[in-house]
Order: structure tokens, then sequence, then C-alpha cells
């Protein structure tokens, strides 16, 4: 399960709504992938926004439509202050099992990790 914890603030919020948004078009994760790629330069522009719509091909009137209402500011919200009751202090972070894992890692150490906590089940 993803969850958002936006640690930095406004700006951070409007890109994890702009995801959730491009994920009502089916293309969450394509975003999602935009946004920590571009992150310098859509968080000192978020006109830049609306160029990643177009770009993966969603309806950018709908699309406008859904970042302009705010209608997932409660549910980003939501995620970071469970985020936040959980320890989260940053990204990225996971839980395995419940284990607290901080930082990227390789696939290969997470898939290791996964296989250690099924096989002490």
């Amino acid at each position: 399960m993803f969850r958002d914890f936006p640690v930095h603030g406004e700006i951070a919020y409007k890109g994890a709504e702009a995801a959730d948004c491009a994920g009502e078009q089916g293309k969450y994760w394509e975003f999602h992938r935009i946004l920590y790629e571009k992150q310098r330069e859509w968080m000192s522009n978020t006109s830049m926004l609306y160029t990643y719509a177009k770009q993966l091909g969603l309806n950018v009137t709908a699309f406008k439509a859904c970042l302009d209402s705010g209608k997932y500011k409660t549910e980003v919200d939501k995620d970071l202050q469970d985020g936040i009751s959980y320890g989260v202090k940053g990204t990225p972070t996971f839980f395995i099992n419940g284990k607290k894992i901080v930082g990227y890692m390789p696939y290969e150490e997470f898939a290791k990790l996964i296989d250690k906590e099924l096989n002490k089940q």
C-alpha cells in the first residue's frame, strides 16, 4: 500500500493531490514517477503539473477541475497524520510486517527482508 507523506508543505500536498487526480484517469503511477523525476521543476512552478498531465495524455480540463477542487486534500492530510502517528519522519519509509525501514534500498534487499519475514510465519 502506498501512502502520501508530503514533507515539503503545501507544494508537496499539491503534488500528491495531482497524482490522485491523474489516478482518476488511470495514470497515478506514471504521474507519480514524473513528480519524483522532476521535483525541482514543478516545486518551483506548479503550472508544470498541468504540462505533465498533458504529456501523459490526460483530459487536462478534468485534471485541472479535480486539482483545483482540493478534492484529495483531506485524504493526503490523513495519510500524513497516519504516517506521523507511526513514527515516519521522511521519505521513503516502508513497513514490512510491522518493521519500519527508512530510506532507499535496492529491490533485492527488500526481497530478502520480505522472504525473511515470511519465513518467520
